[in-house]
């Protein structure tokens, strides 16, 4: 499918959905980043003792949930990755990815629970920086 500069133009073409596609498959032809998805995937499922596919496919609360907030930061803030690719990967909706996000953004340094989840945050984006360093990105 041709991309349209108007979306007038392209509305009258095409559906909302074909539409959306287009634009979702434009996204990841310019930048394929699957390996670095995958390796911080992993990286936070052996961090929080989880299953990759739980990480990604469970609704369960807890330490699931701060997991996939980790997740959610080390691609937005890291791989610089839009809240709606990072939902797309996740099957969640936009807005749930957003929550994630800025609960980052509201933690407190005083609070013990928000204290550990910088310290984590700092060891994965260390070992993402070597990872990057040794495979020479």
């Amino acid at each position: 499918m041709q991309f349209f500069k108007s979306t007038e133009r392209a509305l009258k073409n095409n559906s909302l959905q074909e539409l959306n596609y287009a634009i979702s498959a434009i996204s990841k032809k310019q930048v394929d980043k699957s390996d670095k998805i995958e390796s911080i995937l992993l990286m936070v499922s052996e961090q929080y003792q989880i299953n990759k596919r739980d990480l990604i496919k469970k609704k369960a609360r807890g330490k699931y949930q701060k997991a996939r907030c980790m997740a959610y930061c080390l691609l937005h803030f890291d791989l610089n990755m839009n809240t709606r690719s990072i939902a797309v990967k996740f099957e969640r909706w936009q807005n749930a990815v957003c929550n994630g996000i800025n609960y980052y953004k509201r933690l407190d340094n005083k609070i013990k629970s928000d204290r550990e989840f910088f310290e984590i945050y700092e060891i994965l984006q260390k070992k993402i920086i070597n990872e990057n360093i040794r495979k020479g990105r």
